[in-house]
């Protein structure tokens, strides 16, 4: 439940910036990654729905 949290909040942090104009830094995009690298890892079935989640979190 914590490593969803983070993730959570992680992304909801991205969007939050992206939303008031400002620019997502690396920092944000690798505490995202890490957050969602943690979830993969634990739900292997959600593997391939959280690996485009991490693709496009990269790409920011």
């Amino acid at each position: 439940a914590e490593a969803a949290k983070d993730a959570r909040m992680a992304l909801n942090s991205i969007a939050n910036l992206q939303a008031a104009g400002g620019e997502v830094q690396p920092s944000d995009t690798e505490k995202a990654v890490a957050a969602l690298q943690i979830l993969n890892d634990r739900f292997e079935v959600y593997a391939p729905v959280i690996h485009v989640f991490i693709t496009r979190v990269k790409q920011l």
